[in-house]
């Protein structure tokens, strides 16, 4: 069990949860001023609890902080895990200003390079966790489904083409919500694929509620980290890397289908690559 509260531990890079907290860390600009701003995106439970204990010194006055806080809101007893954020100096020493202290903007900046550094991450080549959907995908999705119900990892820029009857963002979260009818999903992606793996575990908890899906993995290698479910799946590979909007990836990518409609899929995906049947079926 990792010890939270770790003696002589001044930065949250050193702590040994860090690693896991990363994946869930995204820079954001807010407010007037452009400044950047560490959003702390929904985590499991556990970790969520193990994250608001975490403990290190304040890089200003020594003291011991917590560097990941609630907002008002989540105090109020709304949801805790969508009301995170990272702060580099405690909260408790306004007398003496931490917050705006340069050591604490010092410690802020370093924390802020090694999430972005992550996101720059060489096996996915990607500079944020969004990677849009090109059209022409989301077209053959829907010839094989007859349309799209719900996509729980996406924006409102997306939507415009694959416009489905219910969809949830970053700020919404699609890791809360159950899912419904004929899902399609482009998760976001990470190093370590802790966002897609949470995505693909929320996806089959709901037998009961999902008919369908596609499932886009923006890079083949991903395939590794869905065992063993995706072994009941179809898989495509098509002939050319896909190009996303604003990035590409450096390996191929796969399409995963699950539902009553593969003579459809088969259709229309042998028309651009290799087509996979189920290992278990």
């Amino acid at each position: 069990m990792l010890e939270l509260a770790t003696e002589g531990i001044v930065t949250i890079l050193q702590h040994p949860l860090w690693p896991e907290l990363l994946p869930y860390m995204l820079p954001q600009q807010k407010g007037d001023d452009g400044k950047t701003r560490l959003e702390v995106l929904a985590m499991p439970d556990a970790l969520t609890r193990m994250a608001v204990l975490l403990e290190v010194k304040c890089p200003a006055c020594g003291l011991p902080m917590h560097p990941i806080r609630a907002r008002a809101e989540a105090q109020r007893g709304e949801h805790l895990a969508q009301n995170l954020y990272y702060a580099a100096a405690c909260s408790l020493r306004d007398d003496v200003a931490c917050s705006r202290s340069a050591a604490a903007h010092d410690e802020y900046l370093r924390v802020v390079d090694a999430v972005r550094g992550k996101k720059l991450d060489d096996e996915f080549s990607s500079a944020s966790a969004e990677h849009y959907t090109p059209r022409w995908i989301i077209e053959l999705a829907r010839e094989v489904m007859g349309g799209i119900d719900c996509d729980p990892a996406t924006c409102l820029e997306a939507q415009e083409w694959i416009k489905a009857k219910v969809f949830y963002t970053l700020k919404t979260n699609g890791l809360l919500p159950r899912w419904f009818g004929r899902i399609w999903i482009n998760p976001p992606g990470d190093k370590q694929s802790k966002l897609a793996k949470a995505f693909w575990k929320h996806l089959w908890s709901q037998p009961d509620t999902i008919n369908e899906f596609h499932w886009l993995a923006f890079n083949i290698s991903q395939l590794r980290v869905l065992q063993p479910e995706v072994e009941n799946c179809w898989i495509a590979v098509p002939n050319q890397r896909i190009r996303f909007s604003g990035t590409s990836p450096t390996r191929d990518n796969a399409i995963i289908y699950y539902g009553p409609n593969s003579d459809k899929f088969i259709r229309a995906w042998e028309r651009h690559g290799a087509v996979w049947e189920p290992t278990i079926r």
